[in-house]
């Protein structure tokens, strides 16, 4: 059924989906994908980071790079975009506390391979020799649950029937939809802790994953199927997973790295005790990966044979580990097998004590061997410690000799390695979150050779990123100062390690709302080509920068980074979404996280006019018309610009575009229509201020001027992020390659995007629930609201003039609980509201010839459905092409349609449709909730008009709706979008783009997973 669906809409694609990422460490990584017919074809570079429960990919429009930049060509090259998300199969745990909140990925993490894998061909060579695979990521949830995403490289179409664009997915630890777990029927699911950090590896047969919380650390192994040349789904496979418990110490962070000399994996983790933290290191043989369903109590009788051996801890962070680093001293096929010879391996740590260590695995001399001989009982009975050790056993083991071993494995071939304390780099001022060595090709410190200085990048959350190399000094130690920042470290090659580059956002308003600073970064990891990096802010945006690199010979701190444009989105639910009222140019949203958001296309490098909508476009936050200090719970779109906001707040309030955000909206355009000339410029209204500023103390935004605004990077005084400007008369006006566009940054959508409040709607006695706005016959600008209701008395609704902020009419007698949906005909002439009791209310305009004052827009209560639904009606919305049909949506599990009779003076709604969605039907009694409706503005050519259902599942389908009260006008589903195209939580407003007449229309949902979604619809 649903590959007859895509037969029939081919080209329903997920434009854009605007999300922040889950602000929590070790959720981000950027890796080279790989499509083809089985060769390993590099098709590019993807950027994956979770978002609530949903995983991103996120691509660059152009050549493929970050960084912003434009090319000779047009356009901008390098804006990131998310097409491709990736929704679990599986469900929250049963056994979870409702109170913990909602579940989301806590953790995410690219898998290494073992060995070549039998249909993907996967390599064993990866960037730190661990043999990371392109196309594996391990998630780890808040409930405990750990997935696993792999890609069918022999699939040829990048298209699949779920949207997963042939990812599949593979549960390690949890409860499927059906209500089964991935243990076998007879175990019984413990709740597990959230996890904090997840690493693995994977052969052609199995999958080991290992995972660290509050409970320890555990080591997952299951069975793995082949992938096969002839999937073309996304799916979630199932099968026994067995588990070893490692150590029951808390643990902050892992990560894992093949030995195969040794034939044995190395697992290292960070403890999260409330002092003396230590790094335990553990080695378990690759045996564990020669599982296979086929048969299961052979693999019981392999798990059972495992033995993990602890070999010690090192000790020096004083407080808990967050982050590891593995890098190869040796380069090349052999260098995993030369671990143990003199190059050895390095291993960065990094700890909220603000402090990064970097300790170096190598063959013991002779005077390590005996140091390490000397402590060898001490570290093994670290395990049985409680890791309260005093803050002096740290120091004094800084004052070790230098080179002195802190520890010694004992491996099953009878080989040793020594571990040594190989730097201390102390540069950051808050928690180091992460760390990443630069890929080889990229640190150019030395002619290109196997033996390249190593360069490391650290975040911390003192909001910046610093990259480190050692440098080649004499054997005395000196403190070395680069860019105000210290660095006191030797490290036993004689050279000090010492940061060469800074990056990162000082700016923002400090101690002000998230949705305007930056509170650190939580992450940071490089491009597979080392070109690029990006920053994950704590407010759950990802900063790029990019450089063009250096020559060899050339110093290290010649090296410059440039920032490109950021991915951004709503942290916390998104509760209502608007269209511009005039032709749609831009999308609004609004949220919980107490901002609203401006969305804008932004043409590619070889978009125009006539190019088809999503083939070359990507939409982008643009802007941030409003930064609160509630949540906010609804907006609508007026004319000319402008916006209404009603909040957890008594007040609504009205916002005008600045001339800034005007330039910038005016610009796109030019770009889109190969560098034209807009009709008009924002400089011709001269009463629209320049731009607004929030206040330290302020709760609202307030207008300022150029002149008392200190001009910031990348926004300049004029409030474009033109490099030429399209308002220009000239007849050498800049065609498309000319023209250059620098889209935002975080630091500017924060503190210089914002939208002036013009005006405040006073009236309501409680929080506002919800707003809508129309233009009715007369070319009055309205705008209705409604709040929350403890009586009777406060379920009304308010009706106000946008000009004057005056309040017209408080509509009373047709509600009795809260009102929490309102919908204008496109006329004007109706207004519908409906609410938790049930009560469906058409309100109708009383023209002048009917008694109604000069000055004022009076509507009165035309028809009431009461039990219109059995349970909450959550959505209601006029048909544009067709403004006597309305739909309602509830929480029972349908949609109906009604129809507006009028009968002379008589007015009356009549239900002609009910409409169950498919999803819907197939759940039985646990049927989801209508949550959203909305219809399009186009209607079919059979007078159809296009309805779009979006449920509690997160779910969205699109029907076609006849207009007529007779039998033969029926309702038929048009296809139900993908479900890894769909949200994971309640779906809150589905809105069309207006005007939209091609067969290719415009769809843009919100919802409570913190996403906002724009949809490519094609209707035949």
């Amino acid at each position: 059924i649903l590959r007859t669906m895509r037969e029939q809409c081919p080209s329903c694609r997920l434009l854009h989906h605007g999300a922040a990422a889950s602000s929590a460490p070790h959720s981000i990584v950027w890796m080279r994908t790989r499509r083809g017919s089985g060769q390993g074809r590099a098709d590019g570079e993807v950027v994956a980071y979770p978002s609530h429960s949903i995983l991103n990919l996120a691509t660059f429009d152009g050549a493929g790079g970050s960084g912003g930049s434009s090319s000779s060509s047009g356009g901008i090259n390098g804006v990131p975009r998310v097409q491709t998300t990736l929704r679990t199969g599986t469900v929250p745990n049963p056994n979870l506390d409702p109170a913990a909140g909602d579940r989301i990925i806590t953790a995410i993490s690219q898998v290494g391979t073992h060995g070549t894998h039998a249909a993907g061909g996967w390599s064993s060579a990866g960037p730190s020799g661990s043999g990371a695979a392109p196309d594996v990521l391990a998630c780890a949830f808040s409930d405990g649950t750990v997935t696993a995403w792999h890609r069918d490289e022999t699939t040829n179409s990048p298209d699949t029937v779920d949207g997963g664009n042939g990812w599949r997915e593979t549960v390690v630890v949890g409860h499927l939809a059906g209500g089964d777990s991935s243990d076998e029927p007879s175990t019984t699911f413990v709740a597990p802790p959230s996890v904090a950090d997840v690493a693995g590896i994977a052969s052609s047969t199995s999958l080991a994953v290992v995972t660290a919380s509050v409970d320890g650390i555990n080591l997952h192994i299951r069975p793995l199927s082949p992938f096969t040349a002839t999937a073309t789904t996304t799916t979630t496979t199932r099968s026994a997973t067995r588990t070893i418990k490692i150590s029951s110490h808390a643990a902050a962070s892992i990560t894992v790295k093949i030995l195969p000399k040794q034939n044995e994996l190395l697992i290292v983790s960070g403890t999260a005790s409330p002092r003396g933290n230590r790094i335990h290191a553990y080695t378990v043989p690759l045996d564990i990966l020669s599982l296979s369903s086929s048969d299961v109590s052979t693999d019981e009788a392999k798990v059972a044979e495992v033995v993990v051996h602890h070999h010690g801890s090192l000790p020096g962070h004083l407080d808990w580990v967050t982050c590891f680093a593995f890098w190869d001293c040796q380069e090349g096929e052999d260098a995993d097998a030369d671990a143990d010879a003199d190059g050895g391996f390095l291993l960065a740590s990094g700890s909220h004590d603000a402090r990064v260590r970097v300790w170096k695995f190598h063959s013991p001399t002779a005077t390590a061997a005996a140091s390490a001989s000397s402590d060898a009982d001490n570290d093994v009975d670290d395990e049985s410690s409680d890791g309260s050790e005093d803050e002096s056993e740290a120091d004094e083991d800084d004052l070790l000799d230098e080179g002195e071993a802190r520890l010694r494995i004992q491996h099953g071939n009878g080989t040793e390695t020594a571990v040594t304390l190989e730097a201390l780099l102390v540069g950051h001022e808050e928690a180091v979150t992460s760390l990443s060595f630069r890929p080889r090709a990229a640190t150019m410190s030395s002619p290109p050779s196997s033996s390249a200085s190593p360069c490391l990048m650290s975040s911390s959350m003192d909001r910046t990123i610093l990259l480190w190399m050692e440098e080649n000094s004499e054997e005395e130690e000196d403190e070395v100062v680069v860019d105000g920042v210290a660095a006191a470290a030797t490290s036993t090659g004689g050279g000090a390690w010492v940061p060469i580059s800074r990056v990162g956002a000082a700016g923002g308003i400090l101690g002000g709302p998230i949705g305007s600073s930056l509170s650190g970064f939580v992450d940071a990891t490089f491009s597979p080509d080392g070109n690029s990096l990006a920053g994950h802010g704590y407010g759950g945006s990802l900063h790029f920068w990019t450089t063009s690199g250096r020559k060899y010979g050339d110093e290290v701190e010649s090296e410059r980074w440039s920032a490109g444009p950021c991915l951004t989105g709503h942290f916390r639910g998104v509760s209502d979404i608007s269209w511009e009222v005039s032709r749609g140019q831009y999308l609004l949203s609004a949220g919980l996280d107490q901002t609203c958001r401006l969305w804008t296309e932004i043409p590619g490098a070889s978009s125009s006019s006539t190019t088809p909508a999503g083939d070359d476009v990507t939409w982008h936050e643009a802007g941030r018309p409003q930064v609160h200090g509630f949540d906010l719970n609804a907006l609508a779109c007026v004319s000319d610009h402008r916006l209404v906001s009603g909040a957890d707040e008594k007040v609504s309030r009205i916002f005008e575009a600045p001339k800034a955000t005007l330039r910038l909206l005016q610009s796109l355009d030019a770009a889109k229509k190969g560098g034209a000339s807009p009709t008009d410029s924002a400089d011709d209204d001269l009463d629209r201020p320049e731009r607004a500023f929030l206040p330290s103390l302020g709760l609202s935004n307030r207008t300022t001027v150029t002149g008392g605004l200190e001009e910031e990077d990348g926004f300049q005084a004029t409030g474009t992020f033109s490099a030429s400007d399209p308002t220009s008369t000239d007849e050498n006006q800049p065609t498309q390659s000319q023209l250059k566009v620098k889209l935002p940054t975080e630091r500017d959508l924060g503190v210089v995007s914002l939208w002036p409040e013009s005006r405040k709607l006073f009236g309501h006695h409680y929080e506002v629930v919800c707003v809508a706005a129309a233009t009715t016959p007369t070319g009055d600008v309205i705008v209705a609201s409604a709040c929350k209701a403890r009586d009777v008395e406060n379920a009304s609704i308010m009706i106000f003039d946008v000009n004057s902020g005056r309040c017209l009419q408080e509509l009373k007698g047709g509600h009795r609980s809260t009102v929490v949906s309102l919908s204008f005909s496109s006329d004007g002439q109706y207004l519908a509201s409906a609410g938790k009791d049930r009560r469906l209310c058409l309100w109708k305009l009383r023209g002048q010839e009917d008694g109604a004052e000069d000055d004022q827009t009076i509507f009165y209560l035309a028809s009431a459905v009461d039990s219109a639904h059995k349970r909450i009606i959550w959505s209601v919305d006029f048909c544009p092409g067709q403004p006597n049909i309305l739909v309602s949506g509830a929480r029972d599990g349908f949609a109906k349609i009604w129809k507006i009779d009028t009968n002379g003076e008589e007015t009356d709604l009549k239900e002609i449709r009910k409409i169950e969605p498919s999803i819907a039907a197939k759940a039985g009694k646990d049927k989801a909730a209508v949550t959203a409706v909305g219809f399009a503005p186009r209607i079919l050519q059979d007078g159809s008009a296009v309805l779009a259902i979006g449920m509690e599942s997160g779910n969205i389908e699109l029907w076609a709706v006849g207009g007529n009260d007779d039998k033969a006008s029926t309702c038929r589903l048009l296809f139900a979008v993908p479900s890894n195209f769909c949200h994971i939580a309640d779906v809150r407003k589905v809105a069309f783009r207006p005007h939209d007449a091609d067969k290719e229309i415009i769809l843009a949902s919100c919802g409570m997973d913190n996403g906002v979604r724009i949809f490519s619809v094609l209707l035949s």
